[in-house]
């Protein structure tokens, strides 16, 4: 299965990161066979669904909507980035302060995955 069709959702109940193919064996039955089809969803308002970007980390970990990452190498380190889909640009961005900085695919050799703003709030100045 590509990569890219991969989801996990956030129970808000539990407080626990869920990947989809645990919630339900159907759910696999309906992703992208083929190169076609779509994805069942049996969702209550008590999951975030987050997609996986179809790329992975300089540890070879996928990164998903919501992780957060760090520069291991490159550019000068500037912050922790959130992961998140901008409909505008529609893509993958790296976001920085809340603002999206650069397109994920462009920048992805020198990240690691440090964790995700659902499971580690405090990566990113939470609670």
């Amino acid at each position: 299965m590509d990569d890219r069709f991969r989801f996990r959702a956030w129970n808000r109940v539990t407080k626990k990161m869920v990947d989809l193919e645990a919630i339900t064996p159907l759910a696999l039955c309906f992703q992208m066979k083929d190169g076609e089809g779509g994805v069942f969803l049996p969702f209550t308002d008590n999951m975030i669904l987050l997609q996986c970007t179809g790329l992975k980390d300089k540890n070879g970990v996928l990164i998903y909507e919501g992780d957060v990452v760090r520069q291991f190498e490159g550019k000068p380190w500037q912050g922790d980035f959130v992961i998140r889909w901008n409909q505008a640009r529609c893509g993958f961005y790296l976001y920085l302060n809340g603002k999206p900085h650069l397109e994920l695919s462009d920048y992805r050799e020198g990240l690691i995955v440090i964790g995700n703003t659902y499971e580690n709030p405090e990566l990113i100045g939470g609670e």
